[in-house]
């Protein structure tokens, strides 16, 4: 992907407050937007809304199934709840939960949900029907989560500064470091499972998954970092900036070099994703639209 080609092609939406969080679909073209009392379905080409869904709380945070034929919301005053992605109203819910839902992951074989709350990391069976809970963890502090691509582990970032590793089988811990007591809200591990990405505020780390070692830092943002990725084919890794402490920017670094190659600013962003195929990022904003980034040529 030549991400030096990348601008800012749009800037559409009509959501009446912030932008919560957005989410693609497995296909590229599709994505699901929400703010306070609405969630929306769009199609990333045309810019149209393709769906409104029912919803009379905040979302959180958004997860689609790899199948694509459902998606998953965390609501704010407490609860998960699955929508058919063709039907306005959604489907069940998934436990009663007493606090804000911070994050949703899916395992990358679609068969285990992965869901913090305030004070706790749960792991669920979503495919059969008792969904049973698989085993829950204290997270008082907890504030990033990523699955391993191959499913074995997962990595997990507190706001002391924790960055863990831990075997799904086992449970246990297969090695933890200290970020020198800065919070950790962005993590991600490479497809091929060699290395990850972290931070320390404003500074991008790129590490080996066996041990924790440091490879290299990547520096240029001015703000602490708020999200962060490999690209699909794992040659650049992508980190956003936003919120109280943000520099409100986008910024891709080549990971041969640690070198940044391209800074995208983005206005009053309050969240942002990146296609599943690379080609396209979306940020949410504080004034409820939706800003696109591409190539110029988009």
């Amino acid at each position: 992907m030549e991400y030096t080609e990348f601008r800012q092609i749009d800037e559409f939406g009509d959501h009446e407050g912030r932008v919560e969080s957005v989410c693609f679909f497995p296909d590229s073209e599709r994505f699901l937007s929400t703010s306070e009392g609405e969630l929306f379905l769009w199609n990333v080409y045309h810019r149209k809304k393709i769906f409104q869904y029912t919803l009379e709380d905040r979302a959180r945070t958004l997860a689609v199934e790899p199948d694509s034929k459902r998606f998953i919301a965390g609501i704010e005053s407490g609860g998960v709840r699955f929508w058919e992605v063709e039907e306005k109203e959604f489907r069940f819910q998934l436990g009663y939960k007493e606090g804000d839902v911070h994050f949703l992951q899916i395992h990358p074989k679609g068969q285990i949900l992965a869901l913090c709350e305030e004070n706790r990391l749960e792991l669920y069976h979503i495919l059969t029907a008792q969904r049973q809970l698989l085993e829950v963890f204290p997270a008082e502090k907890l504030s990033a989560f990523a699955w391993a691509p191959k499913g074995h582990h997962y990595l997990t970032g507190d706001s002391e500064g924790y960055l863990t590793l831990w075997e799904l089988e086992s449970f246990k811990k297969a090695w933890q470091i200290y970020e020198n007591g800065l919070a950790i809200e962005a993590v991600d591990i490479h497809f091929n499972n060699e290395y990850l990405l972290s931070h320390q505020d404003e500074v991008l780390l790129l590490r080996f998954l066996g041990n924790g070692a440091l490879v290299g830092e990547m520096v240029g943002h001015e703000g602490k970092i708020r999200w962060a990725r490999f690209d699909p084919l794992g040659l650049f890794a992508i980190s956003a900036s936003f919120g109280r402490e943000g520099d409100y920017t986008v910024r891709i670094f080549e990971l041969a070099t640690q070198r940044e190659v391209i800074m995208l600013e983005a206005e009053d962003m309050s969240c942002f994703t990146v296609s599943p195929d690379g080609k396209y990022f979306v940020a949410g904003t504080t004034e409820g639209t939706l800003l696109l980034f591409g190539p110029r040529h988009a």
